[in-house]
């Protein structure tokens, strides 16, 4: 008999991703759109491996999510940002929730892959451009024109 209930959206559930997600972004309506579209990929990655989520606590589910889905929202979000807002204890949560979610889910985030680089690390690639030169919204604008040509 297969049990349908998702155990993790009832763990985490889409109230709990708001209030972390608005002590992120000040703005009600881009905390309601990143909790939103984490609540649908976190459903999503549920029914494809129920097993991804075991034995991990919500922050470090919901760090590195947040850093992909600002970056495919155009509002980027520097890891220890995220460590001074208070919503996580260091930036390495985010980058190894990162990883863990591109290296699982790869169809989820179609935008984004690691490659990699000097000394055996990783870094992040969105549509084409490292993470590490995409810091400022005027990045993004020229990222948009580079895309439309």
């Amino acid at each position: 008999m297969k049990d349908d209930k998702c155990y993790i959206c009832l763990r985490i559930g889409y109230k709990r991703i708001l209030s972390h997600a608005s002590k992120l972004w000040k703005d009600e309506k881009t905390a309601k759109k990143i909790a939103l579209a984490s609540a649908r990929l976190i459903n999503k990655a549920n029914n494809a491996d129920r097993f991804f989520f075991c034995g991990k606590g919500a922050k470090s589910i919901l760090s590195g999510l947040f850093y992909l889905l600002s970056f495919r929202f155009h509002i980027p979000f520097k890891q220890n940002e995220m460590e001074y807002a208070g919503f996580i204890s260091t930036a390495k949560t985010v980058t190894t929730s990162c990883r863990r979610w591109l290296e699982h889910f790869p169809k989820l985030f179609p935008e984004f892959r690691l490659d990699g680089c000097a000394f055996g690390r990783q870094e992040l690639v969105f549509l084409g451009i490292r993470v590490c030169h995409l810091r400022r919204k005027s990045d993004f604008e020229k990222l948009e024109i580079k895309k439309d040509a």
